[in-house]
């Protein structure tokens, strides 16, 4: 069997925590550690109080567990990503201590060490002075190519819930976020859903629509880009419903609805452009394509 470092971190101050508590963690890493063979040589448990800074600093069971995993040259296991690190300057200082480091939650993967020399070569034919180590800016870089794929990770399995949202009238980032909170969907560090988090997700998942969206949901602007164009006009024709006829009044009043720069009109007859809004001859009725 493979002998492995466990690495634990709860919030003591957080009950309400949407994320694996101690038990929950253990479980994960237990179940892990028996499906792939290793064999946990020792936990350790960091509890902290609050979600403050992420640094290394005052992290003292991490610190223990990284240099007793390089010295008896072990991988640590670690539930989730987030339990060592939610920011690149972190993950890419856990990075240069030559460690690897196994993520058992979800979809298992590992994360090699950087093994690139901590201090630059001297180049004594031609000095020249640089400022910072290009060797842990690329471990850095690699870091936040991790974490995002974490956070794209984390935005796809939300996305059902906030189709859900929207198709139940709730535009605003707010709103949205109350609705998530409401169904239990955890954030992807824990605590409480707000309108930024849904915002950021959004902006991950429809980066070309989020530019022009307000935080209330109502569209700031219709883009020139004809691709971002279908995009906006698409979201607006979604605030339909495909199941009525709309007299032209009530067209312009949903439109009105969700848009802040104005102009109906304009919005309007894009939709029946785009083919995404039919009418009758006369204009006296107006349906959404099924």
């Amino acid at each position: 069997m493979i002998q492995a470092i466990a690495y634990i971190r709860v919030f003591a101050s957080e009950r309400s925590l949407a994320g694996p508590g101690l038990q929950a963690q253990r479980e994960i890493l237990e179940n892990f550690a028996a499906a792939g063979g290793f064999h946990v040589v020792r936990e350790y448990i960091e509890v902290e109080r609050g979600t403050g800074a992420d640094r290394m600093q005052g992290r003292s069971a991490l610190i223990r567990a990284l240099k007793r995993a390089h010295w008896l040259d072990l991988p640590v296991l670690v539930a989730g990503l987030d339990a060592v690190a939610r920011d690149t300057v972190t993950l890419a200082e856990i990075m240069t201590r030559g460690v690897r480091l196994v993520v058992a939650g979800g979809e298992p993967f590992e994360l090699l060490p950087y093994t690139g020399s901590l201090s630059a070569p001297a180049d004594t034919a031609a000095p020249v002075r640089r400022r910072g180590n290009p060797q842990i800016a690329a471990a850095r870089r690699q870091a936040a190519v991790v974490l995002a794929g974490q956070a794209q990770e984390h935005a796809k399995a939300v996305e059902p819930y906030i189709r859900e949202a929207r198709e139940a009238g709730l535009g605003s980032f707010r709103r949205i976020a109350d609705h998530l909170a409401a169904r239990g969907v955890p954030t992807a560090r824990g605590g409480t859903w707000s309108a930024k988090q849904v915002s950021n997700i959004i902006a991950r998942l429809e980066p070309m629509l989020h530019r022009f969206l307000e935080s209330d949901g109502r569209l700031r602007a219709l883009p020139r880009n004809r691709q971002a164009r279908g995009e906006v006009l698409r979201y607006l024709a979604a605030k339909f419903d495909a199941e009525a006829s709309y007299a032209e009044g009530d067209v312009n009043a949903l439109i009105r609805n969700w848009h802040s720069f104005g102009d109906h009109s304009l919005l309007r007859r894009e939709l029946v452009e785009a083919g995404l809004l039919k009418r009758t001859r006369d204009g006296s009725k107006y349906w959404i394509e099924g």
